[in-house]
């Protein structure tokens, strides 16, 4: 009798531990696909802001930062050919200075002289300074056309 007893509680607990423990594995099994969908979602929507952020969207939010980045790149530009200009200028008057002292007596060093001055005076006025990015004006022209044409899409 006892032993019956026994056999039909141990019967009865593995019925409630079924029950419960079927419903929990269901359970589980139905929260593993919940986390598995919003990891789908979250990838999804992180490969979605990383495309958006790919382009120049993230500087057509903050219009007075991409004036003053267009500015320096632009002010880099000119600077560079000032540059350039005067390397090439300081070359032709190298070569002139030469060729009159060559060629001429007093009055052509005082010509040179006047000419060097003139000139000096003219390179005074253009841009001068160091360069932040350094990129050439092909590259320069590309990232400004990038920015207008996001711009345009916004």
């Amino acid at each position: 009798m006892r032993v019956d007893l026994l056999t039909k509680e141990i019967m009865r607990y593995e019925s409630l531990l079924n029950a419960e423990g079927g419903a929990f594995a269901q359970t589980k099994s139905q929260e593993k696909q919940k986390v598995g969908t919003l990891l789908k979602e979250k990838e999804r929507l992180e490969k979605a802001l990383r495309h958006e952020c790919d382009g120049s969207l993230p500087y057509s939010l903050a219009p007075k930062t991409l004036g003053r980045l267009l500015e320096q790149i632009n002010r880099e530009i000119q600077i560079k050919q000032a540059s350039s200009f005067e390397k090439e200028l300081n070359q032709f008057l190298l070569e002139l200075k030469n060729d009159i002292s060559f060629r001429s007596g007093t009055t052509g060093l005082i010509a040179a002289e006047a000419i060097e001055d003139n000139l000096k005076d003219f390179l005074a006025s253009k841009p001068k300074g160091e360069l932040l990015f350094d990129i050439s004006e092909r590259e320069a022209g590309m990232i400004e056309q990038s920015f207008e044409q996001d711009i345009k899409k916004s």
